[in-house]
């Protein structure tokens, strides 16, 4: 498992050069620890954490069109805290991300936090049947599917 991010000292100094590739990007340490800030933080400009509203959103959704809460799907996870949130009210939850940075920072917070029933692993959009081949998911929540992903255009087709 790689190092943990670094903390936001070293995102405010800009203490690496940036990333010159779309697979450095998303394993660059500062930007690691950027969207780590984002998504467990407390919120910016007086507004509430948005991935942890993104998952009340999610569940008070399929509560009002009564969808079961067996299996969800966070797509394009990032450092995944919706799909950490959805632990709490689907059985299982399956998560996946382009970054295995962002992929292994999460399933070592989940694993701190004693979740159980979080599935998670790097893999392509594009390759969505190979990911979780067989599945059928009650939510599939798609909001930080990154438009750099290498095959994002044939993914949106």
């Amino acid at each position: 498992m790689k190092a943990p991010v670094k903390g936001i000292e070293s995102v405010l100094n800009n203490e690496e050069k940036s990333p010159e590739t779309t697979e450095d990007y998303y394993e660059d340490q500062s930007i690691l620890a950027s969207y780590d800030i984002f998504h467990f933080g407390e919120g910016l400009l007086s507004v509430k954490n948005f991935p942890l509203r993104m998952s009340e959103v999610c569940v008070e959704a399929c509560k009002k069109y009564r969808a079961s809460f067996s299996l969800a799907l966070d797509a394009g996870c990032g450092p995944g805290r919706t799909a950490m949130e959805l632990c709490g009210a689907f059985g299982q939850v399956k998560a996946y991300d382009y970054s295995q940075g962002f992929v292994d920072n999460m399933l070592s917070k989940a694993g701190e936090k004693g979740l159980a029933n979080l599935f998670a692993c790097a893999g392509d959009s594009h390759k969505q049947k190979e990911i979780y081949p067989g599945d059928k998911f009650d939510l599939i929540f798609g909001c930080f599917f990154s438009p750099t992903s290498p095959s994002t255009s044939c993914t949106l087709r």
